[in-house]
């Protein structure tokens, strides 16, 4: 996936719990052709940091 593709995902998908301080964990969903992909990220000093991402049919 190219850094375009990612920027798009997290841009327009779907907040699936947003995180409510700074350290917190937030869930991003994003529904690509058949694919749903997921991000799990935390933001720390106004920077998003994604730990995992992960993709289901």
């Amino acid at each position: 996936m190219a850094t375009d593709e990612v920027r798009h995902c997290l841009k327009t998908g779907k907040h699936i719990k947003k995180p409510r301080k700074d350290g917190d964990i937030g869930i991003i969903e994003s529904v690509i052709g058949g694919f749903t992909i997921r991000f799990v990220y935390t933001i720390r000093s106004r920077v998003i940091y994604i730990i995992t991402v992960e993709d289901s049919s």
